[in-house]
């Protein structure tokens, strides 16, 4: 948790993430990523989140779907 205090009602925040994104399972699976704001998600102008969406695939190749991805 990182808390900031604005000090001025016409200055912005700017939010970047970079890291990792981990989605792990063994049949289709959805996951959604997302920051929040005085306890609330942020919704306008937009959201900021990420999804991702893993179909299972084929099962005699690999019996759990374990996918990192790198986040910019």
């Amino acid at each position: 948790e990182c808390t900031f205090t604005k000090q001025r009602s016409d200055s912005a925040l700017r939010v970047l993430f970079s890291g990792s994104l981990r989605l792990k399972c063994k049949t289709a699976c959805c996951q959604r990523w997302y920051f929040t704001f005085n306890g609330a998600e942020c919704t306008g102008p937009l959201p900021i989140e990420s999804i991702i969406y893993l179909d299972q695939g084929s099962p005699e190749l690999n019996s759990t779907i374990n996918i990192h991805r790198t986040s910019t």
